[in-house]
C-alpha cells in the first residue's frame, strides 16, 4: 500500500478504538449512577440498624455484579482501584499507630498470633477430616480459614473507633502475624497438593530479599524519609506533599510485595514510618478522602465475586461451613 493508505488505516484504527472506549465509558455511566443511589439507600438503612458499611457495599456488589443483575461485568478495573483502597486503608491505620505501641504488643504478635493460627489450623483440619476430606485438602483448608482479611477487620475497628484500644491492638498484632505466616504456608502448600516441593535452591535468595527489605526499611525510616518530608514540606506545595506521601506508601508496599510479603503489610509499615515524623497529621488529612472512596470500591468488588446461584444451590452446606468457621475462630 502507498504511505497515504497506511496513514489513513492508522487514523481509522485509532478513531475506532477511541470510539469504542468512549461508548464503553458511556455504558458505565448508568451503572455508576445506580451504584451511587443504591449506596446512599443501603448505607442509610444500615446506619439505622447499626450495621457496618462493609455489609452494604457487599450487598450492592452482589446485586450489580455478573452473578446478580449483571450491570457491571468487567471487574478488572474495579479490583485494581479496590486494591489501591486497601493499601491506603492500611496506610492510614499505620499513620494512627506508632512503633512504640507495636513494640509493647510484641507478645501478642508472637504468642497470640502463633496460638491463633496453629489452633485454628488443627481444629479445622480435624473437623474437615471428620467429613471424609483427605488430610492434605483438610490441612490446606485449615490454612485458608486460619487467615483473616486485615482490611475488613481494621475497617470495622476503625468505624467503631477501637483501633487504639486493647482489643484493637491485640487484633492488629495477630493480623500482622498472619501476614507473616503466609510465607511458610506458601512453601508447604505445593507439597500438600502434589505439585512438587518448594524450590529449596532459591530459598537463601528469598531470605536475603526479606533481610534486605528490612534493612532498607530501617534506613528509610531513620534517615531518608524524615529528611525528604522536611524538604518537601518547606516547599509549601500541597500537590508535591500529597504525591510524596502517596509515592512513599505505594513504593514500600511494592517493595514488600516483591519480597514475597503482603502489599497491605508494606502499606502499614509505610504508615508507621511517616507516623513517627512531624507530618503525620498533614499526611492523614491528605489521604483520608481517597481512602474511603477506594476502600468502598474494594468491598463492592468482593461482593461481585460471590456466585449467589452456587450459594443458594448448596445453601445447607454453606450455612454449616459458616457456622463451623465462626465457632472455631471465636473459640
Amino acid at each position: 500500500f502507498p504511505p497515504e493508505a497506511k496513514l489513513s488505516s492508522i487514523r481509522l484504527n485509532n478513531y475506532l478504538r477511541y470510539r469504542y472506549s468512549w461508548e464503553e465509558s458511556m455504558d458505565l455511566m448508568p451503572a455508576a449512577v445506580i451504584v451511587i443511589f443504591l449506596s446512599i439507600a443501603l448505607l442509610y438503612i444500615g446506619n439505622q440498624f447499626r450495621l457496618p458499611s462493609i455489609v452494604s457495599f457487599l450487598i450492592i456488589g452482589m446485586l450489580l455484579g455478573p452473578f446478580g443483575l449483571g450491570l457491571i461485568s468487567d471487574q478488572s478495573v474495579i479490583e485494581t482501584f479496590g486494591q489501591i483502597g486497601i493499601v491506603l486503608l492500611l496506610f492510614t491505620i499505620g499513620l494512627e499507630f506508632s512503633f512504640e505501641k507495636l513494640l509493647h504488643s510484641w507478645r501478642t504478635v508472637v504468642i497470640g498470633g502463633l496460638l491463633q493460627v496453629t489452633t485454628t489450623i488443627v481444629a479445622i483440619t480435624l473437623v474437615t477430616s471428620y467429613f471424609k476430606l483427605p488430610f492434605n485438602e483438610a490441612l490446606v483448608f485449615g490454612f485458608i480459614v486460619a487467615l483473616s482479611r486485615t482490611a475488613i477487620v481494621m475497617k470495622i475497628l476503625q468505624e467503631r473507633r477501637e483501633v487504639d484500644t486493647r482489643q484493637g491492638r491485640t487484633l492488629l498484632g495477630i493480623l500482622i502475624f498472619q501476614d507473616l505466616a503466609i510465607i511458610p504456608m506458601i512453601l508447604i502448600t505445593p507439597l500438600l497438593v502434589g505439585s512438587g516441593g518448594p524450590d529449596l535452591e532459591g530459598r537463601p535468595y528469598q531470605i536475603g530479599q526479606v533481610a534486605g527489605l528490612l534493612l532498607a526499611i530501617i534506613i528509610l525510616a531513620k534517615w531518608v524519609i524524615p529528611s525528604l518530608l522536611y524538604r518537601v514540606a518547606h516547599q509549601k506545595n500541597r500537590e508535591l506533599f500529597f504525591i510524596t506521601i502517596a509515592g512513599t506508601c505505594l513504593g514500600i508496599a511494592w517493595l514488600t510485595s516483591a519480597s514475597g510479603l503482603s502489599v497491605t503489610l508494606g502499606a502499614f509499615i509505610a504508615g508507621l514510618i511517616i507516623g513517627e515524623s512531624d507530618y503525620n497529621i498533614d499526611a492523614l488529612s491528605h489521604i483520608i478522602p481517597f481512602r474511603d472512596v477506594f476502600a468502598a470500591i474494594f468491598f463492592l468488588s468482593i461482593g461481585m465475586l460471590l456466585n449467589t446461584s452456587t450459594v443458594f444451590r448448596d445453601l445447607n452446606w454453606v450455612i454449616l461451613i459458616v457456622i463451623i468457621i465462626l465457632s472455631v475462630k471465636i473459640l
